[in-house]
């Protein structure tokens, strides 16, 4: 049976979100998640055949096509806690004496865990409040939300795709025959205020709520800059983090923290260079 694109959608968001970096004992910054979650989303063909990491790489270029209805379907995915909703054009027909001709019921499935969904509802929070849609806070969302901007070559296509706890929505720019919208027509430019202003009218109707994480992921603060575990001095933020992710251990080496803390620094940088010396005499 041929796969769905929703279905081939789900497989590579699910692979994404259970990426790992066991290097450095840190985690993956959030600008290389950024980049690598505008990539993956690009990894659409329902008629692919071969292994996800046999894939053609150019798709990683954003060369797959995608619709803004199926974009929009994977991205509910996230504040739905990890269940896909198969988008209906119609749910419910009622005919003249009241009786129903027609049901369309929702369809739902479950592709990635809670834990995953809400790891990148929180990544795609901090697109909205320090990354390239930081400027929808200007335009009236202020309520917790999250999303991504998307932009392609030559700027023919401006994309934001976000959501709040009750609502996901999707905002493609461009020409029907593909050519250039304007000069710097990034999708933070066209696309964002377009979804800002929808959202900010939306939420009236749909209140959205804060997002909750579930009671199994553990919070962590990290510095914002190191990504790697705060000292005195350094601006955090809250990271979560699943069974089984690798929490950074490594202090921060960015700021300079207290005394006992650059003691603790120097420490773990003699051992740390220790091993080095020592893996490089038994493999040299």
């Amino acid at each position: 049976m041929e796969r769905s694109r929703l279905e081939y959608t789900s497989e590579l968001l699910r692979h994404f979100a259970d990426l790992r970096d066991g290097t450095h004992g840190g985690a993956i910054s959030r600008q290389d998640k950024e980049r690598l979650f505008t990539a993956s989303v690009t990894l659409l063909d329902p008629h692919a055949r071969q292994p996800l990491n046999e894939i053609n790489t150019d798709l990683l270029l954003g060369t797959g096509e995608v619709t803004p209805l199926d974009l929009t379907a994977a991205f509910a995915m996230f504040p739905n806690g990890g269940m896909a909703v198969r988008p209906r054009g119609m749910i419910r027909v009622i005919d003249a004496d009241g009786g129903t001709a027609y049901d369309n019921p929702p369809h739902t499935e479950r592709v990635i865990s809670p834990q995953s969904a809400f790891q990148m509802v929180s990544m795609l929070e901090d697109v909205m409040d320090r990354g390239t849609a930081s400027a929808a806070r200007g335009w009236g969302v202020r309520f917790p939300s999250g999303g991504k901007t998307g932009t392609t070559n030559e700027f023919k296509d401006a994309w934001f795709v976000g959501f709040s706890s009750s609502i996901a929505v999707g905002v493609w720019v461009g020409f029907d025959q593909p050519k250039t919208i304007g000069r710097e027509g990034y999708g933070a430019r066209y696309a964002l205020p377009i979804w800002s202003d929808f959202m900010r009218r939306a939420s009236r109707l749909r209140v959205p709520q804060a997002f909750e994480p579930p009671e199994t992921l553990r919070d962590e603060p990290l510095c914002r800059i190191s990504y790697l575990k705060p000292v005195e001095g350094c601006p955090v933020y809250t990271e979560y983090f699943k069974k089984g992710d690798a929490i950074p251990s490594r202090l921060c080496p960015v700021h300079q923290g207290t005394v006992k803390q650059r003691v603790q620094r120097a420490v773990e940088g003699f051992f740390s260079g220790m091993a080095k010396r020592v893996l490089r005499g038994i493999f040299k």
